[in-house]
């Protein structure tokens, strides 16, 4: 799944803080390669665009995890201004999902991307912890 900017920065930070603490197991599902944002609803769970999970490989996981240095939103700008960049974050997520409708369904980019639909399905009996094989 592909997440906003300030949800990225979570799942980094994130990964950052429970490696330290040895508990990167509780959010990063190493044998789906998936980061599973369930399990931390406050960060990534809204009213709307919820982020379920994410595909990451192990070894960007592990590239992040040794960084050992957690970053903010301004960090990060200024990293962009200093090498003369334009800032333009939410196109990334529509060149995701534009490259993913080569291999997926309009509805699994949907729902990777967060985009659920408002059926009384999804809002009070989906659970995406019961579906091992997703």
């Amino acid at each position: 799944m592909f997440i906003q900017f300030s949800e990225t920065l979570y799942a980094y930070n994130l990964i950052v803080e429970l490696d330290q603490k040895g508990k990167l197991n509780e959010y990063y599902n190493a044998e789906q390669e998936t980061l599973e944002h369930f399990r931390y609803r406050e960060l990534f769970l809204r009213r709307t665009k919820k982020a379920f999970i994410s595909i990451v490989s192990k070894e960007m996981v592990e590239q992040v995890a040794r960084t050992n240095k957690t970053l903010t939103f301004d960090s990060i700008r200024l990293k962009i201004k200093r090498r003369g960049l334009k800032a333009r974050f939410s196109d990334i997520r529509e060149l995701w999902a534009s490259y993913m409708v080569k291999h997926l369904s309009q509805p699994e980019i949907d729902f990777l991307q967060g985009r659920i639909s408002a059926t009384v399905f999804m809002r009070n009996y989906f659970n995406p912890t019961w579906i091992s094989d997703l």
